[in-house]
């Protein structure tokens, strides 16, 4: 299939996602107080869905399993801050949330949108000189349930056994005990706000430790003094490197959207 007939697939389903598919019950949309305290995120309990402090942007990478330099829009998008509280309706899951935000996106703030294509600076992931440095994960028997990458990583990232603490220099301390290597590239692209390629050939799962600055992560131009360096440096503890190149995205381009929802 070409890439122009992926995109305009890819936008059959944002209508029709858009138009007719799974919607909260109810949702209450106000204005995040300044400053939020520690209601901050995307927690589900039951029925009960709450998000704190979250921008339009980061609610349009959420419903669409994107990342954020995907979306290409106004300035503002990753300005206005909100409070959401909503309801699942009953016999709906929990993994249905982000189909349930496209609705609340289109219906209460118009958004309307369209896919593309857009070249940008980005990274390949390869293996390095040295080879490997990494433990591969012992096999699990039986079927695997397929999970997707970008719920995982803003979830609980079970699947991929993660786990992770703040040091007492500030460095972030991460652990992937089955980690394969698409969602290590998944994962490193939302840390670097940059497309990661993963051209390891590496098949498999593998234990992934990665320590680094997290005000890094973002800006390799910042180091804090007696951290341990950038996420790039730490990619290479792993036996791999992290090589710059262009890439053509699929991107996800904003035509319109509210700055103010309509009244709940």
């Amino acid at each position: 299939m070409s890439r122009v007939a992926v995109i305009g697939a890819f936008l059959v389903v944002i209508e029709a996602i858009a138009q007719s598919g799974p919607k909260f019950e109810v949702a209450s949309i106000k204005p995040a107080p300044q400053p939020s305290g520690n209601h901050v995120g995307i927690t589900a309990d039951g029925a009960r869905v709450d998000i704190g402090n979250w921008s339009i942007l980061q609610l349009i990478v959420k419903a669409y399993r994107i990342q954020f330099y995907q979306v290409v829009g106004p300035e503002w998008l990753g300005r206005i801050r909100l409070d959401i509280q909503a309801t699942l309706p009953q016999g709906s899951s929990q993994k249905e949330i982000p189909e349930m935000l496209r609705s609340l996106l289109a219906e209460r703030f118009g958004l309307a949108v369209h896919a593309g294509t857009k070249e940008v600076r980005g990274f390949g992931l390869t293996v390095g000189k040295g080879g490997v440095k990494m433990k591969a994960a012992l096999p699990e028997p039986g079927a695997k349930e397929e999970v997707n990458i970008m719920d995982e990583l803003s979830g609980s990232g079970e699947a991929f056994g993660t786990s992770g603490k703040l040091l007492p220099n500030g460095d972030m301390h991460l652990e992937f005990q089955k980690m394969p290597m698409r969602a290590l590239a998944v994962f490193l692209s939302s840390d670097l706000l940059a497309p990661v390629t993963d051209l390891t050939g590496l098949e498999g799962n593998y234990h992934v430790t990665l320590e680094f600055d997290p005000m890094t992560a973002a800006n390799q131009s910042f180091v804090r003094e007696n951290s341990s360096g950038d996420l790039i440096t730490a990619v290479t503890q792993l036996g791999l490197r992290l090589e710059r190149q262009m890439v053509r995205c699929d991107v996800l381009v904003v035509d319109h959207v509210e700055q103010v929802p309509t009244a709940n």
